[in-house]
């Protein structure tokens, strides 16, 4: 294991420099989650750009390191893997440093205990460090999505990941509500197949929720139609909408539709609403939803209901 002891000053050239993640940025990342997860410990942060991506690692004899290192505790991280992957996303960051903390924390590199089950823990764990170093909810979701998979295996899928982020996010004081949703209501017709998931989602970003029973409208019975639709009206920012959009999205709700009102409800402003008006158009990504930059016409080829 010297070569993680070496390392630290290797691979110079100025690419790297301007693309990576430097040691002492990182080892401060990794103080600043643990003093504020209460934790004595206090990791440093190795790069070594041999490995994939980031792991914890704490020394043992047998690796022969020198004796101020025996004792430490490290988070051994691929620099342009670690830049590549976050950008400069401070919150993300936390999330992938606080994740491998998890695994120092919890003794996993003690203990037997099936892989999955580890990694599910050291996901509660970075979640709970980005709420505690007052994160968004936002930026967390959007990078699980980045690097799980659709299906457990070593790692917990996106889904799984999620949900146990979520919980962890609030557990440890993070804030889901949207802040930048003052004086914008959202309604939602509610539906008996959604499961209250819907509901659940929505208490999350804001007070003003307004709940609807749906039921018939222009002959159709839209009451068991599960919800695919968000409808941006006046007076709605784009990334209002898109926070909504992208927090249903997240809960497993497939969004089929993001696009303006009809002509007869054009003249309500200041809100959005969630609603069932697409259930025969494609679903939609999470990529199209974050490259949403303004609110499209129900004839959008990509996002509208009638395209």
């Amino acid at each position: 294991m010297k070569r993680y002891y070496h390392v630290v000053n290797a691979n110079s050239s100025a690419d790297l420099k301007e693309n990576a993640i430097a040691p002492s940025e990182a080892t401060q990342l990794l103080q600043d989650i643990a003093r504020r997860s209460n934790l004595t410990m206090r990791p440093r942060a190795l790069p070594c750009d041999w490995i994939a991506n980031a792991t914890a690692f704490e020394p043992q004899e047998s690796d022969k390191l020198p004796p101020e290192l025996v004792s430490a505790l490290f988070v051994i991280y691929n620099r342009v893997w670690v830049r590549t992957a976050l950008g400069r996303d401070r919150d993300q960051a936390v999330f992938l440093f606080g994740h491998e903390m998890g695994h120092l924390s919890r003794g996993h590199l003690h203990k037997k205990m099936p892989r999955l089950q580890m990694e599910k823990e050291a996901d509660y764990e970075g979640a709970c460090a980005v709420a505690r170093l007052g994160g968004s909810w936002a930026s967390l979701s959007q990078l699980i999505y980045k690097i799980r998979d659709d299906v457990d295996g070593d790692y917990p899928s996106a889904a799984h990941s999620l949900e146990i982020a979520d919980g962890a996010f609030r557990d440890c004081g993070g804030n889901q509500k949207v802040s930048d949703s003052a004086g914008i209501t959202v309604v939602y017709w509610y539906k008996r197949v959604d499961n209250g998931a819907v509901v659940d989602t929505l208490n999350y970003l804001g007070d003003a929720l307004v709940v609807k029973q749906s039921g018939v409208y222009k002959g159709v019975d839209y009451s068991d139609r599960p919800t695919d639709t968000v409808t941006c009206h006046k007076g709605a920012s784009i990334s209002v909408v898109k926070k909504v959009a992208l927090s249903l999205f997240d809960r497993g709700i497939v969004i089929r539709a993001i696009n303006e009102p009809d002509a007869e409800n054009a003249a309500l402003t200041n809100r959005i609403t969630v609603e069932s008006a697409a259930r025969t158009r494609s679903p939609l990504t999470r990529q199209q939803i974050s490259d949403l930059s303004s609110c499209p016409a129900q004839s959008d080829p990509v996002y509208g209901k009638r395209r």
